[in-house]
């Protein structure tokens, strides 16, 4: 499998109903993009989603006390958090890479204007009055363009830069 925008919009609307909390409703986004993420394979090696949990947790702890305030930013330092805790996992989340993966991994290149382009989405979901099913669309095809094209690099000589998908 590789990284799907339908898995995170089926992942968002699985949501509901709305959280009770602030911490509720982070805990169950981190979830929804752990299952996002897990579909992602470096080469054809697949994810152990069981090793994600310390960049999950790393991202329910960058949203905490922040969502509340500005969702779009919360989801953002989320996702980013996300990612910096993948280089020192890298190597036991895509166990079978062949050569093994280093921990350097770099993000993709939209994860720099990613929380503007969720905010928009936002304030265009609510202003549109849209469907829990359009909305979920539209804000998983702005994560999903914000969160592809990253890369783990592998030890081969000299080091291979190899497609996170």
């Amino acid at each position: 499998m590789t990284l799907s925008r339908d898995t995170l919009s089926t992942e968002l609307q699985a949501m509901t109903p709305d959280a009770a909390t602030e911490a509720e409703g982070i805990a169950r986004f981190a979830a929804a993009f752990e299952n996002y993420f897990a579909e992602s394979v470096v080469g054809l090696a697949p994810v152990v989603q069981s090793a994600l949990a310390p960049a999950t947790a790393a991202m329910e702890a960058a949203m905490a006390g922040v969502v509340a305030v500005d969702g779009g930013a919360g989801m953002y330092a989320g996702i980013a958090a996300f990612w910096g805790a993948l280089p020192a996992i890298a190597p036991v989340v895509w166990p079978l890479v062949v050569p093994p993966l280093t921990t350097t991994v770099t993000p993709p290149p939209g994860l720099t204007t990613l929380q503007a382009n969720i905010t928009a989405v936002g304030v265009a979901n609510i202003a549109g009055g849209l469907s829990l099913i359009d909305a979920a669309d539209a804000m998983a095809t702005a994560i999903h363009a914000g969160t592809t094209g990253g890369t783990a690099t592998n030890t081969a000589t000299p080091p291979v830069a190899v497609p996170i998908l």
